[in-house]
């Protein structure tokens, strides 16, 4: 219902959803009328060639910025929002730093 086929693949005709929930009596319930997989939805973001976790984690800070603890990525957060820091001494291995101009430029990108 509301599918059709394509290369082999069966395609949600009103594109792609994810049910998620930690309730046994609602997953129980939905599972009378439909077939369930496992998906695990895991967004991988490519910024300037590097590959960063979505939603944004603790690993995503530590491959941009290198920091190890939420304090540590709180104080990023924050010298950036200030507009102290300086791009070229604040990435890590080459890694992208600039963490808001980023989500600006995801937020224009609609």
């Amino acid at each position: 219902m509301y599918t059709h086929t394509e290369n082999g693949i069966t395609v949600h005709d009103y594109g792609a959803h994810i049910f998620h929930t930690d309730n046994k009596e609602v997953w129980n319930f939905v599972n009378k009328f439909a077939d369930f997989n496992n998906y695990q939805n895991q967004v991988i973001a490519n910024y300037q060639g590097e590959l960063y976790n979505l939603p944004f984690n603790m690993n995503t800070f530590y491959e941009m910025w290198g920091v190890k603890t939420p304090a540590e990525a709180k104080a990023k957060i924050e010298e950036q929002k200030k507009g102290s820091w300086d791009k070229r001494t604040a990435t890590q291995s080459g890694r992208a730093g600039d963490f808001f101009n980023w989500n600006r430029h995801l937020q224009k990108t609609d």
